[in-house]
Formats: structure tokens, C-alpha cells, sequence
């Protein structure tokens, strides 16, 4: 145990925001803390790192906070370096604490051609700044520094950066117990995957809170959940604590039911004879068992799984949404960002991500017509209803409360129907009467999408829509995107809501380079990014004007190859063919395999021998016929064709 707070209570300015709370920490575990915004996460990492005093418990001796040993605990600070005018070059030199004879030691080291000379000329002081100074500078590349911010001040970076560079210091001095308050909010795909990486394999504790489940998911192994001022404990990662949780509700629920029912049961005994007399002491008896038994807490509805209303556009549209042919998208004319060629089919649903400044949110507002393009073609197809959001479509609120905004923008609901559908988006009862300015970012959030998604678009564009919301309010968010049949396409750095809402990917990377589409959701890209990084072949993976390539490219004279669109329905039913191809190979190659490996007939075989032969022959023939039916399945289902016999 490296660390435990037990029965501890934390108040600020009178108020309690941490109530006879128990927390541990042992060895090497990561650990994630989760709750509503101003639930206390942060208090809490105070209160580990030594900012914050606990409130004496004089009744419980035990109370408090203990350690096993003399622990470094570390934690990220608000707006870190600001004031550094140090390079980050020294700054880095002060964090390795050498002195200048050691540093130019180090530099005549550096200039050694030879790793043997190196060694021979280099003393053990020297050898381990040379190794410092590299592990620093991969932490610091790890986090997107290049080699040329080496010699900028550090107070010439951005916040977002000098956070990163203060976390690269933190990550570096290797403390007991690391605290990292939303470690990846500065941090783009690439620095989040490499900080998931490296403290998968960090020889110390760490505690973090973060509003990011997919970075949780890849780096808890426990987590504490702050709820109504007390800690929850949960083994697991972020995907394993939803399911433990919704699986305590289910139990809470039946304990709470049986509970009531017993109640029930007592209390219609008692009725039932506490006026006849031969009973009398029977129901005696049956009043004081009731009253001494515990009253059921109703459980608490949020660990409930909720159904969200199902949504259809009022008319579906047209098959193709949109038809783009080299559009240049960008603010200048002198500037484009980028060039863009691709057909989106209805009812796709895309994910849009990429680094900050690579054009994302430029294109979905050129589509949605918010901003102009500045070449090519960019065609919406006829009877398209298209609807935008972004994170300032939630700040002009009408005045009004929720049922009264939604009766006079729906006129044509009775009372009665307008509560029902307001339910269906979790504006249960008393939620209806809430002014809309008394709403909290999240209830915004999903009033402004609610009020979109009734009005029945059949294409809706969102830009960064779950930016300032907190976990509980993107989990609704996202529900009420998967009960959307139209087509969406979004713009996000928020991995896990990508993971969930997207069918299919677009991303843009910095600078110049192309664009490029991914038929598949973001499960199958991880999985691809990595074959690459590891200089594997990615088949399903093509560049915006390879897409255009396909097999049936080649039967096309060469004057009208250039009309060829994309369409992300063909892409990714290219994608799945290419799926069930493979399937449909590896299952003819073990047929061939088996006929090889038995020669003479199963029939001449021994009993046992024959019986296992015929087996292995009748699994072959079901995956192979099985592959095959899937190819065509899929293949019909892409072509709009059916078997006909």
C-alpha cells in the first residue's frame, strides 16, 4: 500500500465536497477518477498531492491519510512555465541538473563517431547524461515537440504546449505517484496514443482524471467514481466500470423491488387482522418487523441504461448527399487547405478527425454552406433537409422553459405527447418545467440536438459537438446519434464518441498531404495504423483519388476515367468483399491443405483415424460454402441484386 485516505472529508470555503471518503493506492496502478463536472476529481488529487488539508476526525482515530514510506508525488500545474524565459533546450538541462563541464563533456562525446570510442572517452557521468538527455528528448518527440523547438523559450509556446512541456518534466523525474488532471487536453491522436503507450509500461503509480474514455480505457486498470460526494470503487478500465455499474443498478433494483414487496406483503397482513381479535398479536408482531426494517433507498438512476427516442427524417432524400469533384476548401484564396474528391451516400455515417489547423471544421462549414469554397464542385443532392451544430449553437438559448420552447416550436403536440417525447430525450417530469437558461452544458447540449433531430433533417453536420461536456452528457449525446437513421457526418478529437458514431473515417492530416477515407469505423483503423506503423500492407486503405480506382475503373475509356466519383456505400462494400475474399482463400486453401495431407480415401482408413479425417473434410466444406455465401450476401446487398433461380 503505497498510499490510503481513510474516512476523509474534504470542505471548501463551508462547503463539503469530499464526504468520509475511503481511497487506496498500491504499487504500480493506474487509476482513472470519473464524475460530473465540480464533483471534486481535482480536490481530490489535491488532497494526494499534499495542497489540500483534510478535516480532522476526531471520533475515528484511523481517519486520515497515510503513507508506507516517504513518497515523491507529482502533479501537473495550471498554466505551467508561463513565466520560463529559459530555452526549452535549459530548461531540460536544469531538470537533468548537470553542470556545464558535464554538458560540454557531453558534447565532445556527441561528436564520436564510433559508439566503442564513445565508450572509451566517455566517463560513467557522461554516459548517463547521454542517456538522460535522450530519454527526455523522446519523451518530449513522444508529445510532438520537433528537435527545432529545442532552442524557442518556453515561454513563447502556447498554453496547450507548455502544459505539454511541463508534462514531459513530470513523465521524465519518474515520481511514486504521478497526478495528471486532463492529460490529454493539449494533446492531438498521435501524442495521446505515444502518452497511452508510455504509461502503460510506467514503473510507478498514476492517478488521472480525464474526460477522455478512450485514453481511460487504454491506461486504468482501476477506477473511482466521485458520486453525491463519496468514492465508488470499480475494477477494471473505463468500458468494464460502465458494465460493472449498469450490472450493481440491475442488482440494486431487484433488491430494491423485493424489498418493497415485502413491505407490501407485512402491510396487507397487518390490515388483514389487526381487527380480529384471535389475530391481534399476529399483526402486533407483523407492525414492529415492519417498522424495524430498513426503508429501501431507491436506486440511483444513473447507473440506468436509458432508451432514447428512436428519430427518421420526415423524408429519406436522395441516394447520392453529396457529389464533390476537386473542392478546395480554405479562408484564402492564396492559402487553400484542401482538395478534396468524393461521393457521400445516404445514410453514411463519417467521422471526420485529424490535428488541429488541417481543415476539418473549414470543410463540414464549406458544406453546410457556412463559409464559401474556393474551387471545384461541391453538389447537394435535391430534397436534402440538412441541419448544423457546433459548440456555439448551445449559447443563444430562447427564453422560455422546456416544454413551453418545444410546444411552440411543435404546435401540432398535445401536452400529453410533447411530455412523452421529451422522456424519450430524458426531460423527465419536473425537467420539463426547467428554464432553459437553468440548464446545465450538458442538458443544452442535448435540448439544442433534441430540438434538431424532431424537426426530422435527413442530413445533419456537426462540428466538435461533445467539446466542454462531461462524460455523462457525451453518453446520452452519443445515444441519441445512434438512434439517427439519416446521414451524419461530424468533426471530433474525441476518440471513443468516434469509436461509437462512426461507420466510416476521413481524415485530415497536417500541411499538404492528401486526404484520406477509410471504409471502416475506428476499432479496425486502430488496428490497420498499427500494421502500418509496424510496416505492414494496409489493403483497405486508399488514398481520396485512389478511391476512385476500382476494378471496374479499367473497362472505362481513358477520356472518361476522370468522371469516376467516390462513393463511401461503394468503399465500404469494396471493403467487406475484400473481407469475405480473404475468408473465401484461407477456407479453399485448407480444403487443398486437407486433400494433400490424406492421400489414400478416408474410406480405407482406420475407424478413429477416418472419423477425425471425415470431421476435419465436413468443417472445411461449411466454412468454405459459408465464405462463399457471405461474398454474395454482401455483394447483393452493395449491388441492390437478389438470387433469382
Amino acid at each position: 500500500m503505497l498510499l490510503s485516505i481513510t474516512n476523509t472529508s474534504v470542505s471548501l470555503a463551508g462547503e463539503t465536497i469530499l464526504d468520509h471518503i475511503d481511497f487506496e493506492i498500491k504499487g504500480k496502478e493506474k487509476i482513472a477518477v470519473i464524475g460530473r463536472n465540480g464533483a471534486g476529481k481535482t480536490t481530490l488529487l489535491k488532497l494526494i498531492a499534499g495542497e489540500l488539508s483534510p478535516e480532522r476526525n476526531e471520533k475515528d482515530q484511523a481517519a486520515g491519510i497515510r503513507t508506507s514510506r516517504s513518497l515523491t508525488i507529482e502533479m501537473l500545474p495550471q498554466d505551467p512555465l508561463a513565466e520560463e524565459q529559459r530555452s526549452v533546450r535549459e530548461w531540460i538541462e536544469a531538470q537533468i541538473s548537470v553542470s556545464g563541464e558535464q554538458e560540454e563533456a557531453f558534447r565532445k562525446t556527441e561528436r564520436i563517431s564510433s559508439e566503442s570510442s564513445r565508450e572509451r572517452q566517455a566517463g560513467p557521468t557522461e554516459k548517463e547524461y547521454y542517456r538522460t538527455q535522450a530519454e527526455f528528448r523522446a519523451i518530449l518527440t513522444g508529445l510532438g515537440f520537433s528537435l527545432t523547438d529545442l532552442d524557442k523559450p518556453a515561454a513563447d509556446f502556447s498554453g496547450g504546449w507548455r502544459t505539454r512541456l511541463a508534462l514531459a518534466g513530470l513523465i521524465f523525474r519518474e515520481p511514486d505517484i504521478l497526478l495528471l488532471d486532463e492529460p490529454t487536453n493539449h494533446l492531438d491522436n498521435e501524442a495521446c496514443e505515444w502518452l497511452e503507450g508510455y504509461l502503460k509500461s510506467y514503473p510507478k503509480a498514476v492517478v488521472m482524471v480525464s474526460h477522455d474514455r478512450y485514453f481511460m480505457d487504454e491506461t486504468a486498470e482501476i477506477v473511482y467514481e466521485i458520486e453525491k460526494k463519496k468514492l465508488i470503487k470499480y475494477n477494471g478500465n473505463y468500458s468494464a466500470y460502465r458494465k460493472e455499474k449498469a450490472r450493481r443498478y440491475q442488482a440494486a433494483v431487484k433488491e430494491y423491488r423485493k424489498q418493497k414487496a415485502e413491505e407490501e406483503r407485512l402491510t396487507a397482513l397487518i390490515e388483514k387482522f389487526k381487527t380480529k381479535p384471535r389475530k391481534a398479536a399476529f399483526a402486533r408482531t407483523r407492525k414492529k418487523l415492519l417498522s424495524r426494517m430498513e426503508k429501501p433507498a431507491a436506486p440511483d438512476v444513473s447507473g440506468r441504461k436509458v432508451q432514447i427516442r428512436q428519430t427518421e427524417p420526415h423524408k429519406p432524400g436522395p441516394k447520392c448527399v453529396f457529389d464533390i469533384k476537386e473542392l478546395v476548401t480554405g479562408y484564402d484564396p492564396a492559402h487553400p487547405q484542401k482538395r478534396i474528391s468524393m461521393r457521400i451516400s445516404r445514410g453514411a455515417k463519417i467521422g471526420i478527425f485529424g490535428p488541429n489547423g488541417s481543415g476539418k471544421s473549414t470543410f463540414i462549414k464549406t458544406l453546410a454552406g457556412s463559409i464559401p469554397k474556393i474551387a471545384g464542385r461541391c453538389v447537394m443532392g435535391e430534397n436534402i433537409d440538412a441541419a448544423y451544430y457546433d459548440q456555439l449553437s448551445t449559447e443563444n438559448m430562447p427564453d422560455g422553459r422546456v416544454l413551453e420552447v418545444f410546444r411552440k416550436r411543435f404546435p401540432l403536440y398535445t401536452e400529453q405527447e410533447a411530455r412523452s417525447i421529451l422522456a424519450g430525450y430524458l426531460f423527465f417530469g419536473k425537467d420539463a418545467g426547467k428554464k432553459l437558461t437553468d440548464l446545465s452544458g450538458g442538458e443544452k447540449a442535448r435540448f439544442t440536438l433534441m430540438m434538431i433531430l424532431e424537426s426530422g433533417p435527413n442530413l445533419l453536420l456537426l462540428d466538435e459537438p461533445t467539446n466542454h461536456l462531461d462524460i455523462p452528457a457525451k453518453e446520452i449525446f452519443e445515444d441519441m446519434l445512434l438512434a439517427y437513421s439519416g446521414t451524419l457526418l461530424f468533426v471530433t478529437h474525441d476518440r471513443y464518441f468516434l469509436k461509437k458514431c462512426a461507420q466510416s473515417l476521413l481524415y485530415f492530416p497536417p500541411e499538404d498531404a492528401p486526404v484520406r477515407f477509410f471504409p471502416y469505423d475506428y476499432d479496425h483503423y486502430v488496428v490497420k495504423h498499427a500494421k502500418g506503423a509496424r510496416g505492414e500492407n494496409l489493403s483497405a486503405e486508399r488514398l481520396m483519388y485512389e478511391e476512385a480506382m476500382v476494378e471496374s475503373l479499367r473497362a472505362v475509356p481513358k477520356r472518361e476515367r476522370h468522371e469516376i466519383r467516390v462513393s463511401t456505400e461503394t468503399a465500404h462494400t469494396d471493403w467487406k468483399l475484400g473481407m469475405c475474399e480473404e475468408e473465401m482463400e484461407a477456407s479453399a486453401d485448407q480444403l487443398e491443405q486437407l486433400y494433400e495431407q490424406y492421400e489414400i480415401p478416408p474410406a480405407w482408413m482406420e475407424e478413429a483415424e477416418r472419423s477425425t479425417a471425415e470431421k476435419k473434410f465436413a468443417d472445411a466444406e461449411k466454412r468454405y460454402t459459408r465464405a462463399c455465401i457471405d461474398w454474395y450476401e454482401t455483394w447483393a446487398e452493395g449491388n441492390g441484386s437478389e438470387l433469382t433461380f
